[in-house]
């Protein structure tokens, strides 16, 4: 049972290559094409609901990859932006400006709830999908049915709404990124005098 477990959360945890449509019944399905034991329909589902959530996991892993990058771009400007001239501070503001609309996309489409225990639903599915008929395992197959369905719509939806978003991030964050290493860089080189520009007293009369 261990050994299945941890499989089937590795298998969650990771990107599912393509296969050619077959399938292929094992003990222990780990690999594209392999499913339990079960019905046709049932083993459909199974498949269909694991590649779900393979790819909504790696959309989420992408995503907060993307935030974490957002982040970091408005720390740079926060920086930029102390001691910049009216000019400069104009167009940094356009930065962050373009940066704002898409962040807001990808925050408000990221997704919020219990998606995580879909892995432990599609390993109660495989379970009863494999019992003996009359069995306690049989009996709870119509209720680990649907919320394998309610998974792979559940993470189909996710793949749906937060991969535009996350695709108008990196693209947001393409268009500006080389402006803002440059401009780091040469604010980097400045005297530390130049960056910090104190106010010295005035003289004595």
């Amino acid at each position: 049972m261990m050994r299945r477990t941890l499989l089937l959360l590795a298998l969650c945890a990771g990107p599912v290559l393509a296969d050619d449509g077959k399938v292929e019944v094992v003990p222990v399905p780990a690999l594209p094409g392999e499913v339990p034991a079960g019905s046709p329909e049932d083993q459909v589902l199974w498949r269909d609901a694991r590649d779900a959530m393979v790819q909504g996991n790696e959309t989420v892993r992408q995503a907060n990859m993307a935030l974490y990058d957002l982040r970091y771009a408005q720390l740079d400007l926060d920086q930029l932006e102390k001691g910049a001239t009216p000019a400069d501070a104009e167009r940094l503001r356009a930065i962050r400006s373009r940066l704002e609309g898409p962040a807001r996309a990808l925050d408000l489409a990221m997704p919020r709830g219990p998606l995580g225990r879909c892995r432990y639903e599609l390993l109660y599915f495989e379970q009863s999908m494999s019992g003996e008929p009359g069995s306690e395992l049989a009996e709870r197959l119509p209720a680990k049915r649907a919320e394998a369905q309610k998974c792979k719509e559940d993470h189909l939806k996710v793949v749906a709404t937060l991969g535009p978003a996350l695709k108008e991030v990196r693209a947001a964050l393409a268009e500006v990124a080389p402006e803002i290493r440059q401009r780091m860089a040469a604010h980097s080189a400045k005297p530390a005098s130049a960056k910090e520009a104190p106010t010295r007293p005035a003289a004595s009369p």
